[in-house]
Order: C-alpha cells, then sequence, then structure tokens
C-alpha cells in the first residue's frame, strides 16, 4: 500500500508529552547514523542538518553530557524532556514515521491507515481548519522518492513551511500573542525559510518545484506584510493613547491649578 504524509497539530505547551506518549507506544526516537545514513547527511547542508537531524550527533562520544547509550538508559519521562530541547524529532515504529517539530506541527508518514488514525486522534491534536487547513489533507509523493528518504524529509521541510506560515496568519489577529508570534517568525525566518536546505543542484530544483506548488514565498509575503501593517496600527494606537493620557494629564493640571488659585483667594 502507498505510503502517505498526514500533517497534523498538537498543543505546542503539550509537545513533550506527546513525545513521552509516542515513546510508551513503542515508537524510538530515530538516531541518524553518519555511515548508514550518508545520502541523508551529504545531501543537507550544515545549518539544516543540525537542526532537523540533530541525533546525528548523539553517538558514541558525549553530547551535552549524554551519548546515545545513556540517552537510551533514560526513562521515557527523560528522554521526552531532551527531546523538547531540539527543534525537530523523528520517531519511527515499523514502517511508520512521525517527524514533529517543537512548535507542535507534525507528520505522520506510513501506508497502515488504522494506526495513522490512531496517531491522528490524539486528545491534544488541534483542529487544523482553525488555520484555514483542511483537517483530512495527506500528501504523496512521487513514486520515484517513496523511499528515497533523503528526498521524503526534504519534502517535509517544505510542508512545514506551508503549515508554519498558515498557522502564523490566524495566530497574529490575537493581539495579545502579537509579540511572541512574531518573534517566532522572525526565528523562523532565520533558522528555516532563508537558510540554504542543499547544495545539490537536482535538489534544489525539486525544491523549488515544491515552493512554488505550495505558494510558499505568496504566503510568506503576505505573513510578513501583516506583521507589518499589525505593528504599524500597534504603534498609531499607542500614539493616540499616549495622547490621550496626556491630555487627560493637562486638563487634571488645569483643573488642580484652578482648585489651588480658588483656595488661595478664598
Amino acid at each position: 500500500m502507498e505510503k502517505k504524509i498526514y500533517p497534523f497539530i498538537i498543543e505546542e505547551q503539550k509537545i513533550r508529552n506527546y513525545y513521552e506518549l509516542l515513546l510508551e507506544k513503542k515508537f524510538k526516537l530515530k538516531v541518524f547514523d553518519k555511515k548508514k545514513d550518508s545520502e541523508i547527511y551529504k545531501l543537507f547542508l550544515p545549518g539544516i542538518r543540525n537542526l532537523i537531524f540533530w541525533t546525528f550527533n548523539l553517538t558514541s562520544s558525549n553530547i551535552n553530557g549524554a551519548n546515545k547509550k545513556e540517552f537510551n538508559n533514560l526513562s521515557n519521562e527523560f528522554k521526552a524532556t531532551v527531546c523538547k530541547n531540539y527543534y525537530c524529532n523523528i520517531f519511527v515504529k515499523n514502517d511508520m514515521q512521525i517527524v514533529c517539530f517543537n512548535d507542535g506541527i507534525c507528520f505522520a508518514i506510513g501506508s497502515n491507515e488504522k494506526e495513522i488514525n490512531k496517531i491522528l486522534k490524539y486528545q491534544k491534536t488541534i483542529d487544523m481548519e482553525k488555520f484555514n487547513l483542511r483537517n483530512d489533507d495527506s500528501y504523496n509523493l512521487p513514486n520515484k522518492y517513496e523511499e528515497n528518504n533523503e528526498m521524503l524529509y526534504l519534502y517535509i521541510i517544505e510542508l512545514y513551511k506551508m503549515i508554519f506560515l498558515n498557522k502564523t496568519q490566524k495566530d497574529i489577529s490575537n493581539p495579545n500573542r502579537f509579540n511572541f508570534v512574531r518573534t517566532k517568525f522572525v526565528s523562523f525566518t532565520e533558522q528555516i525559510y532563508n537558510i540554504r536546505t542543499t547544495d545539490n543542484e537536482d535538489a534544489t530544483k525539486q525544491i523549488e518545484k515544491w515552493d512554488k506548488e505550495l505558494e510558499l514565498d505568496k504566503i510568506y509575503i503576505k505573513t510578513d506584510n501583516s506583521f507589518d501593517l499589525l505593528y504599524k496600527n500597534n504603534k498609531i494606537d499607542e500614539s493616540n493613547r499616549l495622547k490621550s493620557v496626556c491630555i487627560v494629564m493637562c486638563v487634571a493640571a488645569i483643573i488642580v491649578g484652578i482648585l489651588n488659585l480658588w483656595i488661595t483667594v478664598m
């Protein structure tokens, strides 16, 4: 049966709990090896590779105080906590993969719809229609890429960009979250959107094709313009509020001055 990619979103503050749940359900963190996964290692440039495939660094040598053996000996709770500190984590079980980014945007890849549906029905899953996306959307890779994992991950990164931008478009409508969402957008731009993914010519052409199909540049420009417009409006509102406060203070000062003068005359 053909494998498909199913996007879904977890509440961001619950992502650590979700990692622990996957581990409890016998999913394992995918640890990449520079020899066994050499094609992935060679395809991705260091900026993206260190962000998405951090487990390339989880080897027999100590990494941040823990190596592969020490990591495997941790409880699921602590493994989930370690994973939460990284931008992206990939979990595997049989022929299924779960790719999760720490902002809650995730992808289930597999051919077993029954098992996929169990993943998608997690109680903390957010309704994707909230972000102008269909809940039942799934994506197919061209046949020649089905077993080509490095291209699979390239495509998932492009899908992640698309969903992140759609989600951001919705999030900025909440004035209480504006500064928080803008900070995340700037980080996304610097770490993912504007960084070169690969120097492989064929892969670069494929990325450009996917970008066009997903209308990434169009969505990005729209999102960036929305931030600028809302920022200017917020500044105008702040200026108007400041003027109002100054007027009130001036009126109050005049009233107090008149009262003091009246008291002095009396």
